[in-house]
């Protein structure tokens, strides 16, 4: 593999050659391996054809997540975050006993094996709020709640060096997938909480309109912050930032 060292950076193929930038450099490579039609038809590749049916369902199902939830993941920002994505979905779709490899699906039992995923894989939420939360449906009023119990920030939260105030972040959507026309989410976030003072327990309830065996994701965060002059900014651009799905129900 070549790198270019040229002032002129190229991108984009010419001839047998593709060009691409890696990191901080700018690469060139042959173009090499089977053609698309000798993998479409080979039996040689009969393998290949069946996981990259696989990979593409789990693909297409993470960017569904990623639009549901994505006024809430930008908050917990993780460049890794379609990888890591995409590994948990091909997860559930391989879990699928009924189907022959290759036709497996993604069935909505098995999106339990999402539960506890982290957005922002460089940092558990276990490891930053150390308080247990509840998260239910009631059957009285059709909402799903999730309660927090009091916070006391110096033993219950583990917040970076300079953070001054914090905000519980939480969402809750129906993700079906069988019918990607019936996703829908709800958000609610709490006001801005000095990390020097106790909060009292609150729950966040959302009303959410879905039918039985509908699976339901819920999500809880949290977001740490500075005090700039008179404005309140995220500290280390997010980067210390907690998002993970708590809780699978009505499956």
């Amino acid at each position: 593999m070549a790198e270019q060292v040229g002032v002129i950076k190229i991108k984009g193929k010419i001839g047998d050659l593709s060009f691409y930038e890696s990191k901080d450099t700018f690469q060139v490579r042959t173009k090499g391996g089977a053609s698309a039609e000798r993998i479409s038809r080979d039996k040689a590749f009969e393998r290949t054809r069946e996981n990259n049916q696989e990979f593409s369902l789990a693909s297409q199902s993470a960017k569904k997540l990623r639009i549901l939830f994505r006024k809430i993941i930008l908050q917990a920002p993780d460049t890794s975050l379609n990888t890591h994505l995409i590994s948990r979905f091909l997860k559930m779709i391989k879990a699928d006993g009924l189907s022959s490899r290759g036709n497996r699906i993604l069935l909505a039992p098995n999106l339990r094996l999402i539960q506890n995923f982290q957005f922002n894989s460089k940092v558990h939420l276990s490891n930053v709020f150390l308080e247990h939360i509840l998260v239910y449906i009631d059957p009285v009023d059709a909402h799903l709640h999730i309660d927090i119990p009091e916070i006391n920030p110096t033993c219950a939260l583990a917040f970076p060096s300079g953070a001054t105030s914090f905000r519980i972040i939480t969402a809750a959507g129906v993700f079906n997938p069988e019918n990607s026309n019936e996703h829908q989410a709800s958000f609610i976030y709490s006001d801005y909480f000095d990390l020097q003072q106790n909060q009292e327990a609150s729950t966040f309830s959302f009303k959410i309109l879905f039918e039985p065996s509908q699976p339901i994701m819920a999500l809880f965060g949290i977001t740490f912050y500075k005090q700039v002059l008179d404005c309140t900014v995220p500290i280390n651009d997010g980067r210390d930032n907690v998002l993970a799905i708590v809780k699978i129900l009505n499956i």
